[in-house]
């Protein structure tokens, strides 16, 4: 989504195509990416991602109700 033309966010969660959502990031370049931890782990491992772990500025742990 493009909440105005300076700021573009997307998520990244299981079920969905990774390659669909890698080709998603690679044309968009986001500056947030809203994701489960399984899926921002398995986009970190992938050899050619433009997603880095170390790139993390903010990480909130989903916690269980």
């Amino acid at each position: 989504k493009n909440i105005d033309s300076k700021l573009s966010i997307i998520s990244i969660i299981g079920g969905m195509s990774k390659q669909k959502q890698l080709r998603i990031i690679r044309q968009r370049r986001p500056h947030i990416i809203i994701g489960t931890p399984g899926r921002i782990i398995n986009f970190s491992k992938i050899k050619f991602s433009t997603l880095s772990i170390s790139n993390i500025s903010l990480l909130i742990k989903p916690t269980e109700s």
